[in-house]
């Protein structure tokens, strides 16, 4: 099968998919948001940030992972294997021997599914079939399998949150939220990095160093032209100094999950 059919599913153009805004949607989107929780308490005085890359376009890499690395970071990339080495409204996407080097260098490897389409688009044994078809994939990379997961487009509904539980340490949403008491580990909150939302982000951080909690950023390409759904390696460098002077640790997702139940990491 020529690499043309192969990917003839994904979303190859340089125009972004853009999930349904209809009421309908719109509501669900609400309402699965307090539905089939998995609430983990996030102790008292704790302040932990986590960064994370969705897809993943080689300028987050090169822009944004490479200043967390510098940092003295490990942050969490969301790999969905299909999009390996295509072009797109991100940039140019990472290629297998980048999820290699991210893996021996100690940052997570999360899952994203392979084809990284909209679970509302399809049914959930083909999504689940998905999930398994990227863990293969990464698993012949010698990349040990995800403890965590991330949405694509954020979009999830109730019972496939409750299907990943038991596949999952976490499984990280797009809902904008820093998670002071308690957290959902079915569809952790997450605050973009995206060129206008930095000082938001920053704001954010502040904030966090008042009450305590988990913050959770994520973002996608990082270079001087960004999408809507990028920054700039200015504004990346801008909420690293944010971080470094609010005193929070900074941990990947999974290791996040591990702090906060307790766990050594």
């Amino acid at each position: 099968m020529s690499q043309t059919m192969k990917l003839s599913h994904l979303n190859t153009s340089r125009k972004a998919y853009e999930p349904s805004a209809s009421l309908y949607s719109r509501v669900c989107r609400r309402l699965t948001v307090k539905m089939k929780q998995r609430q983990l308490e996030i102790p008292a005085g704790r302040a932990i940030v986590s960064f994370s890359f969705d897809d993943c376009p080689k300028s987050g890499l090169e822009n944004g992972v490479a200043q967390l690395d510098k940092a003295g970071w490990q942050t969490t990339v969301y790999v969905a294997c299909g999009l390996f080495g295509i072009e797109n409204h991100l940039g140019k996407m990472m290629g297998p021997e980048d999820a290699k080097a991210l893996h021996q260098a100690g940052h997570e490897i999360g899952e994203h599914t392979f084809s990284h389409q909209d679970a509302q688009s399809m049914s959930m044994v083909d999504f689940m079939l998905d999930i398994v078809k990227n863990q293969i994939a990464l698993g012949q990379l010698g990349i040990t399998p995800s403890d965590t997961f991330a949405y694509p487009y954020g979009e999830t509904y109730p019972a496939l949150k409750k299907a990943l539980e038991s596949k999952f340490e976490g499984s990280r949403g797009i809902n904008k939220k820093i998670h002071t008491q308690s957290v959902d580990l079915n569809q952790i909150g997450s605050l973009p990095l995206y060129a206008d939302t930095i000082d938001d982000a920053i704001g954010a951080v502040n904030s966090l160093v008042k009450t305590g909690g988990w913050l959770t950023f994520f973002t996608h390409d990082v270079r001087d032209n960004p999408s809507p759904y990028g920054c700039r390696p200015e504004d990346m460098r801008k909420i690293i100094e944010s971080v470094k002077a609010s005193g929070a640790d900074v941990l990947s997702i999974k290791d996040a999950i591990s702090a906060l139940k307790g766990v050594a990491v």
